[in-house]
């Protein structure tokens, strides 16, 4: 029986980067879909249960930070790996106030970075000349994250 695959949950105002970054992910096995604010976020992740969150910090009404501080209050939130999607520079929130976020990406960012921050360690990365990119995946197995 295969595992069943990592749920990520991208929230991004940019409606076509956010689905193309899902397709993506869902094409590469994993479960991803994409909302275009925090306010929908927010409705969504008691369902959805999301292993990773990509959050775009420079949203209008609700920024990045707002939404994972939300997330991070709801029951299970505190386990996800939060990931800022942000054209500004990592130091600049190291100094706003304490990092609420696990990694971090300046735009542009590419397909593999995302992948890479995605999965972290539990992600390879395979790729022939030629031929397409394999991504292999494992979830630790002291997950709290339960189907």
């Amino acid at each position: 029986m295969l595992p069943p695959p990592h749920r990520v949950l991208i929230i991004d105002d940019n409606v076509v980067a956010a689905q193309a970054v899902a397709e993506h992910l869902n094409e590469q096995g994993v479960f991803a879909i994409c909302v275009n604010n925090g306010n929908a976020a927010l409705r969504l992740a008691p369902f959805f249960k999301a292993h990773v969150v990509l959050v775009d910090i420079n949203m209008p009404a609700k920024d990045g930070f707002s939404v994972i501080h939300a997330l991070k209050a709801l029951p299970g939130g505190s386990s996800a790996i939060y990931i800022a999607l942000t054209p500004e520079h990592a130091g600049t929130y190291c100094l706003r106030e304490e990092p609420v976020f696990e990694h971090f990406l300046q735009f542009p960012y590419s397909l593999k970075q995302i992948l890479e921050s995605v999965m972290g360690s539990r992600l390879t990365i395979d790729s022939a000349p030629g031929e397409g990119t394999t991504v292999r995946m494992s979830l630790p197995s002291s997950s709290s994250h339960k189907d």
